[in-house]
């Protein structure tokens, strides 16, 4: 538990084909058992960051959530209950957030127009028998996008997500080491090595359990060599 991941709500035009006067909406709900809202809410398109009040509103829920997933495998929906504006960092009632577009010059919805990502961040707090115990868990998490017309034709879709999430842990590098033995007529030695063979060391260094998701991480091995 206590592992905090970034949630990216993401609607790309070219697969939603909106039309001008179309209000575009997205929803993500969560177990209050298993994720806490902390905040940091963006909503990008490309480059671009549109304006929270303008180009989108927020809306949040503290109510109509049930203990446990649907036992069905179904989406989780919340029609009542949601209140205008964006919720306090860390406010721990809160169980699901509204993000709808709206149809401004900074949205871009042409079908070749970058897609739309909305994302925030949530703490897990989902965890095993013995709170100290570490290891990756799922975490249950419902998406939902629509989008209505003026003449109030909608359609809706709704993704059912678990969510694996990894634990905290260290870092952990490593660094591997092989040897190859070639003779002087070029054949591969199996097992003894003889006099006047080539001998080639392959050192690979690795990096594994990093934490940050998109870190891009290049390892190197330095060995200084000995003069004199």
């Amino acid at each position: 538990m206590n592992t905090q991941i970034r949630t990216h709500l993401m609607l790309a035009p070219r697969q939603l084909k909106p039309k001008a006067g179309m209000s575009l909406t997205a929803d993500d709900l969560w177990l209050p058992g298993e994720q806490r809202w902390e905040g940091d809410l963006q909503v990008t398109q490309g480059d671009v960051t549109l304006s929270q009040g303008v180009d989108y509103d927020i809306q949040w829920t503290a109510s109509g959530e049930p203990s446990q997933a649907p036992q069905d495998g179904g989406c989780l929906q919340v029609a009542d209950g949601w209140i205008d504006g964006l919720p306090a960092d860390g406010d721990a009632g809160v169980r699901g957030i509204r993000v709808i577009l709206h149809d401004t010059d900074a949205v871009d919805l042409d079908a070749d127009a970058p897609r739309i990502d909305a994302s925030f961040v949530v703490r897990i707090t989902k965890s095993v028998e013995d709170d100290a115990a570490s290891g990756d868990r799922e975490v249950n998490d419902w998406m939902t996008m629509r989008w209505t017309r003026n003449d109030d034709a909608s359609m809706t879709g709704c993704s059912p997500n678990g969510v694996w999430v990894t634990s905290p842990r260290d870092p952990h590098t490593a660094l591997g080491m092989s040897v190859a033995a070639v003779s002087p007529q070029g054949e591969t030695r199996e097992e003894e090595v003889m006099p006047a063979d080539t001998l080639t060391y392959t050192l690979t260094p690795s990096v594994r359990d990093v934490m940050l998701s998109g870190t891009a991480i290049t390892p190197r091995s330095v060995f200084p060599f000995h003069r004199g």
